[in-house]
C-alpha cells in the first residue's frame, strides 16, 4: 500500500476483509477434514476401518487397507456455524468495500468477489 488512509470505512473495510479471511479459512478447514475422513471411504469404503477407539475387530484390522479417524470429522453443526459466519462475514466485507471511497480501492487489492467481476 504506497500511502496510509485514517478514514473509518477504511478502517471498518481492513477490519470486515480480516473477518471474512478468518471465516473463509474455518470452512475450508473443516471441508479438508471432512475430505480426510470421506475420501478413503469414498474411493472404497471395503477397505477402510474408522478408528473410534478401542482394538479394531481382527476382521476389521485385516482387510483394512485404511484407518481413517472417526474422531477428526466436523459435526454437520460445526460446518452449518462456519458456513453462516462466513455468508454473514462476507456481507459485511462486500458492504464495507462498497462505502470506501474510490481512491482508497484504488489503493488496495480487490477482494475475492470483485476479481470474479473482471
Amino acid at each position: 500500500m504506497s500511502q496510509q488512509f485514517e478514514s473509518l470505512q477504511y478502517e471498518v473495510y481492513v477490519a470486515a476483509k480480516s473477518d471474512h479471511d478468518a471465516a473463509e479459512h474455518e470452512v475450508t478447514a473443516l471441508i479438508a477434514r471432512l475430505k480426510t475422513f470421506a475420501g478413503p471411504l469414498i474411493k472404497n469404503w471395503r477397505e477402510c476401518h474408522i478408528d473410534v477407539g478401542g482394538e479394531p475387530r481382527q476382521t476389521d484390522a485385516t482387510r483394512a487397507k485404511h484407518t481413517i479417524d472417526g474422531h477428526d470429522v466436523p459435526r454437520p453443526e460445526e460446518i452449518s456455524r462456519a458456513m453462516n459466519k462466513y455468508f454473514d462475514a462476507r456481507k459485511k466485507a462486500v458492504l464495507a468495500w462498497k462505502a470506501l471511497r474510490p481512491q482508497e480501492r484504488k489503493q488496495l487489492k480487490p477482494p475475492p468477489w470483485e476479481r470474479s467481476k473482471r
